[in-house]
């Protein structure tokens, strides 16, 4: 609470904490007292948004709140007084000015690449979300790509090709040996 001044008559100075009183008669003096508000700011990162910035009044728990975006992660909220820094969803001690701040972290996704038999793949690791990664796959003699299964595959023909990174992704190439025709001819007399 913040003093407010004094009401009554004789008081020498209404605004000061300590004053006097004119004792010329009998007095009936008050002070007036108001509870102190402080304003609350609240931030996001990159990746996400916020609620619950405002002015709220001493000692209460002002609710805050954080979304992230499409591919991204609630890392936590930074800043004093925040009652549960790991929840998306909490509250502010408001006994001061408070700045707050949302923390996000883009997601990572894990892309496997298998090989069937007769060939080999490259690709495989750990993306960003909406990244592109690049993969390949290189048949063994006698034997030829047959194409890509799996989802996210931009070109499910093409030996060469990128796959977008949206979500963990399982894909694997199929070769197929080759198969060669053999023509036998016989001349005159057998």
């Amino acid at each position: 609470y913040s003093f407010g001044g004094w009401s009554g008559s004789g008081v020498t100075n209404t605004q000061s904490m300590e004053t006097t009183v004119d004792m010329s008669m009998d007095r009936t003096i008050s002070a007036t007292f108001s509870i102190n508000s402080y304003s609350l700011s609240v931030l996001a990162g990159n990746g996400g948004s916020v609620s619950g910035a405002g002015t709220f009044n001493h000692g209460i728990y002002a609710s805050i709140s954080a979304t992230p975006d499409a591919g991204y992660s609630f890392t936590g909220w930074s800043g004093s007084g925040v009652t549960n820094a790991e929840s998306m969803n909490t509250t502010v001690d408001m006994t001061m000015d408070r700045t707050v701040s949302a923390i996000f972290s883009i997601n990572s996704y894990s892309l496997s690449v298998l090989a069937g038999n007769g060939g080999s793949v490259t690709g495989s690791g750990t993306f960003e979300h909406g990244s592109t990664a690049t993969i390949s796959a290189t048949p063994e003699t006698g034997y030829s790509f047959g194409g890509w299964s799996g989802s996210g595959v931009t070109n499910t023909q093409s030996m060469e090709t990128t796959v977008d990174m949206s979500m963990d992704r399982n894909l694997s190439a199929t070769f197929s040996i080759n198969s060669y025709s053999l023509s036998v001819l016989a001349g005159n007399g057998g």
